[in-house]
């Protein structure tokens, strides 16, 4: 295993199941992978402490400096591809494409106009109605307010009827929020890959059975065409690349869109084992080996469970 591929995350600081099967994936094609993820100075990132990936602090993401030091970086390092894991990540290194692509790494994001509307919960509801995909209508009680900028669910606010809504309009700015019914219903997370070319090669459903704190625990894959067919109409559209996280609520009206996020999404490790092997892709589209060109088979049924894993380390 002569040959080294370097891959660099934008934010990747948990994602130890992630880092563990990008190893993987490079034994499988007989090369070493060294992967890298940006995050903040602190010394307790789980994928540093556990070995999987090196983390080098650097600048915020959407600071004025961030971009030369991404590319600098880039150059210094010999990166060969570069991937986001959170939203502001995202927007960042779409804005960096061409100079990374001058420096020699493949920036595996999508387009910077959608990045920028998917982190905004306003924006990507318009978006998602003026390509006339179902989304929640904004008249109908329960209502709930949603940071437009916010994620995990944090935030939100319920309102049972127009008196608790006027109360709370006349304290804060709604501008700041997206107001849409509060729907019930069986919660998906749809993980798929879209190829450098616009092909979406898969679009696995799966249940968020058990989260903690907006992070899902517990997941089960499940075949459910009607999701499936939603995040696939979505992902048909232009700009799309790389892994992204599609939630979907699947009501009795039907499946209605809630949010996307162009990013290796925490729950990814199973629909990576399920089939949606996106780190052997990256890799071999690094080596300029054959990548899929039709959407992959994969397998429904399959649990993902997580263990709380203890880590320690000297502070001095």
């Amino acid at each position: 295993m002569d040959q080294v591929v370097r891959i660099l995350f934008l934010g990747a600081s948990r994602l130890v199941g992630l880092m563990e099967r990008f190893h993987t994936a490079a034994a499988v094609e007989g090369v070493r992978v060294e992967l890298i993820s940006l995050d903040d100075a602190s010394p307790w990132h789980p994928i540093q402490v556990a070995g999987v990936a090196q983390v080098i602090p650097g600048p915020q993401f959407l600071s004025p400096e961030f971009e030369r030091f991404l590319v600098s970086l880039v150059r210094e390092m010999r990166i060969q591809a570069v991937l986001p894991s959170i939203d502001p990540a995202t927007i960042a290194l779409a804005a960096a494409h061409s100079a990374l692509a001058d420096a020699g790494a493949l920036a595996v994001v999508s387009s910077y106009a959608l990045c920028k509307t998917m982190a905004d919960k306003v924006l990507a509801d318009e978006f998602f109605t003026r390509h006339a995909l179902p989304v929640p209508d904004q008249s109908t009680f329960p209502l709930v307010a949603k940071p437009r900028g916010g994620s995990s669910s944090r935030g939100h606010i319920v309102f049972r009827d127009k008196e608790e809504l006027e109360f709370w309009r006349a304290r804060n700015d709604c501008s700041n929020y997206i107001i849409q019914a509060f729907i019930m219903g069986t919660e998906y997370s749809v993980d798929a890959f879209v190829s450098a070319d616009g092909h979406c090669l898969g679009a696995i459903p799966r249940q968020r059975i058990v989260t903690s704190g907006g992070e899902v625990m517990v997941t089960r894959t499940e075949q459910n065409k009607p999701v499936e067919e939603l995040a696939l109409r979505l992902l048909s559209l232009p700009g799309w690349f790389g892994p992204l996280n599609v939630q979907i609520m699947d009501t009795q009206a039907g499946p209605v869109l809630i949010e996307v996020n162009p990013s290796t999404g925490s729950g990814i490790p199973c629909g990576i084992e399920a089939g949606l092997d996106f780190p052997r892709w990256i890799i071999r589209q690094v080596l300029g080996r054959p990548t899929p060109t039709e959407p992959v088979n994969w397998k429904p049924g399959l649990i993902m469970t997580r263990s709380r894993k203890d880590y320690f380390i000297w502070s001095s």
